[in-house]
């Protein structure tokens, strides 16, 4: 699929935000999915859905405004509970832009357990060829500071009845320009996300410096202390 960045999706800087070249990946994800016939409708005529559990973005250069974006995605695989999908991204000259690698788990809508990928019967086309590489899901660092709360608007849930992926991009990433205000463009983000959160609820935001130069946000529900996601940038 091919994109042209548009000034909704810059901020202050004139590159692309984080959250709306979520959007591209969540758009070329699912429209592909559709068309190997694993989309939203096949999900839903069976009370599944597919969510996106674990993704990691390395930029060789961030998108500016007007830019052509082409990304092409492909299935690469999947083990008892994981689907794993890539991401290759390019300029309209087909010079590098980012890569990213990304693992899916299918959820039964009404009990939200999660379902093997045996019991799917899936027949889909797809390659073992990682664009980064299998991926491990990010822990927790051992020491937080706390940026600040928020409460989960409504805007921010999706068709799932949860928040969407793109929304907790975008709340990590104003919590590590407020953490982190000197930083520049990023050129890796990883993204786990461990629990799903629902409208109204509270969600503290904290931040960690890793030895390494990364910082680590994590995002946790205020009702249970359960950590929703944690986003590790460089």
């Amino acid at each position: 699929m091919t994109f042209t960045v548009r000034t909704y999706d810059i901020g202050s800087k004139g590159h692309i935000q984080m959250h709306s070249l979520m959007q591209y990946l969540q758009e070329a994800a699912s429209t592909h999915a559709n068309n190997i016939g694993v989309g939203f409708d096949w999900m839903r005529s069976r009370g599944l859905y597919w969510v996106l559990v674990n993704l990691r973005v390395e930029f060789d250069r961030v998108p500016f405004y007007s830019d052509t974006v082409e990304i092409l995605t492909y299935p690469s695989g999947m083990d008892l509970l994981k689907a794993f999908r890539e991401f290759v991204g390019r300029d309209g000259a087909g010079r590098p832009i980012f890569k990213a690698s990304s693992e899916w788990m299918v959820l039964d809508r009404t009990t939200r357990s999660v379902k093997e990928m045996s019991e799917l019967n899936f027949d889909f086309p797809f390659s073992t060829k990682r664009a980064i590489g299998p991926l491990q899901r990010l822990r927790p660092q051992k020491d937080y500071e706390d940026i600040y709360d928020l409460i989960v608007p409504h805007s921010s849930i999706d068709m799932n009845s949860h928040v969407n992926n793109c929304e907790y991009v975008r709340w990590g990433m104003d919590a590590l320009w407020k953490f982190d205000p000197d930083r520049n463009d990023v050129k890796k983000l990883h993204i786990t996300f461990n629990a799903e959160v629902k409208e109204a609820e509270r969600i503290i935001l904290s931040g960690s410096r890793t030895t390494e130069g990364t910082v680590s946000i994590k995002g946790a529900r205020a009702s249970d202390s359960k950590t929703a996601f944690l986003m590790e940038t460089s």
